[in-house]
């Protein structure tokens, strides 16, 4: 049965399996469950369709936003407001839904980039360019910031979207359990032992049993700068050949 670490010695996980997919919300995105050495965390599909669980899915990439704060913000309030431009928002259109950001991470920078605190985001209001949203931090904002100052802003780590082919440098965060439509909450193995599609060089008989993630979210022994990390092969065949290698992922523990 898994459990979701931190809940008073651990809980069952209420709604949806980690085999499932869902239409609804059952969990807050990023939510943890460990079944042995195995880690998972609660996600949704955007942007594009799940069509491969072979592949390592990857999160939208793109800040959400960078700018000043629409007004000066005191300390010890755990709220501040920002105006929205044409190009924030997960898919630069200047978007912002309501929750969307919730998950998320915020930079409250000082002015001279010598104190900058960085904060969880609880909530936000929505919004399109040219309207001022509210965003609720996770604490009481510490140091007094101007508007002046810069303020950048990620959202949801967990957040992810379908494979977009070959190309670019994207941060992978974990194998889809499912295939699924866009709009739909699953959950990704994002730790452990698991298989993903590898590239023919990976599994052999050979020194390197290191294995990085390619830009489709497959496999390759091959390291690149640009490549992420994906863990190491723990089979192969005994005769020498690929075997289907299974792997030990390292993507979030």
């Amino acid at each position: 049965m898994g459990k979701i670490l931190g809940a008073g010695g651990g809980v069952t996980i209420p709604g949806q399996d980690i085999y499932a997919v869902d239409t609804v919300q059952r969990q807050r995105l990023g939510t943890r469950v460990v079944r042995g050495d195995c880690v998972y965390k609660y996600a949704k599909c955007v942007g594009t369709a799940i069509t491969k669980t072979s592949m390592i899915a990857h999160t939208l990439w793109y800040q959400h936003f960078e700018g000043g704060l629409t007004t000066s913000t005191v300390a010890g309030v755990n709220t501040l407001t920002i105006t929205l431009g044409g190009t924030h928002g997960e898919l630069g259109d200047g978007e912002i839904a309501v929750h969307e950001l919730e998950g998320g991470r915020i930079l409250l920078t000082d002015g001279t980039w010598s104190e900058n605190v960085t904060m969880g985001i609880r909530d936000n209001t929505a919004g399109s360019s040219g309207d001022v949203i509210t965003i609720t931090v996770d604490g009481e904002i510490p140091v007094a910031r101007t508007a002046a100052h810069v303020v950048a802003i990620m959202g949801n780590m967990y957040r992810v979207t379908g494979i977009r082919g070959s190309g670019g440098n994207k941060p992978h965060i974990g194998v889809p359990m499912r295939i699924c439509a866009l709009g739909s909450y699953l959950w990704l193995q994002t730790w452990g032992p698991c298989w993903v599609a590898p590239g023919t060089e990976v599994g052999e008989a050979a020194d390197n049993r290191n294995v990085y993630i390619k830009g489709d979210g497959g496999l390759t022994d091959n390291a690149s700068p640009e490549l992420q990390y994906a863990g190491y092969v723990l089979t192969s065949s005994s005769t020498g050949t690929q075997g289907t290698p299974f792997v030990y992922l390292m993507c979030s523990r």
